[in-house]
C-alpha cells in the first residue's frame, strides 16, 4: 500500500515540505545540465541564479499544485509519489516565473525586485543576465524531464508549460 501525506489544514506542513524540497531541485537542476565537467565555479554561479532569483516570493504558484491536487481528490489522500511531483511542477512553476521576471526585468530596466537588486543590477551582471533568464525556462524542461518522463501526464505538462513560456513570450512584443 503507499504512503500518504497528511490531509491539508494541518499546520504548515504543506509548505515546510514544499520547502524542503529546494536543495533536491537546485541538485537535480545542477546535475541535468547537459555539458560534461561543469566546473565548480560555474556550478555555484547557477545555485547562486537560482537562490537569488526564485527564493524570495510568496511561492503561491508553486504551493497551490499540491493544494489543488488534495482538493481534486479528496477525500482520498495523496501518495507520497503524487506529492513528489506535485511539488516538482511548482518548483517549476517557480523556476518559470523567476525566468519571465528576469526577462521582464531587463526589458523594463528596473532596479529592485522583492527589495533587492534585480539580477541584471547585480555585480555588473548586465547582459549576461539574458542568457540567465533562458537557464532558468531551460530548467524546467530539464527537471520535468528528469523526473516526470515516466508519467502519463508528462507530454500534457510538458506542452503546457510550453505553451505558456510561448505566450508570454508574444505578449512581451
Amino acid at each position: 500500500m503507499k504512503k500518504t501525506i497528511d490531509a491539508p489544514g494541518k499546520g504548515n506542513k504543506s509548505i515546510e515540505l514544499f520547502l524542503s524540497r529546494y536543495e533536491f531541485i537546485v541538485n537535480s537542476c545542477l546535475s541535468s545540465i547537459p555539458v560534461a565537467n561543469l566546473s565548480s565555479q560555474a556550478q555555484e554561479r547557477l545555485k547562486r541564479l537560482l537562490d537569488y532569483t526564485v527564493l524570495g516570493g510568496k511561492m503561491t504558484r508553486g504551493l497551490t499544485v499540491a493544494e489543488s491536487l488534495k482538493a481534486s481528490i479528496a477525500p482520498r489522500l495523496p501518495t507520497e509519489e503524487e506529492i513528489f511531483h506535485c511539488h516538482i511542477l511548482g518548483w517549476c512553476l517557480e523556476i518559470l516565473q523567476a525566468a519571465f521576471l528576469v526577462a521582464d526585468d531587463i526589458m523594463d530596466n528596473a532596479k529592485t525586485r522583492r527589495n533587492k537588486p534585480c539580477w541584471n543590477q547585480v555585480e555588473n551582471m548586465g547582459k549576461q543576465a539574458y542568457n540567465d533568464a533562458f537557464i532558468l525556462e531551460s530548467f524546467v524542461y530539464l527537471l520535468l524531464k528528469q523526473h516526470c518522463r515516466q508519467c502519463k501526464w508528462y507530454i500534457d505538462v510538458f506542452e503546457l508549460f510550453h505553451h505558456v513560456s510561448n505566450f508570454y513570450a508574444h505578449s512581451l512584443s
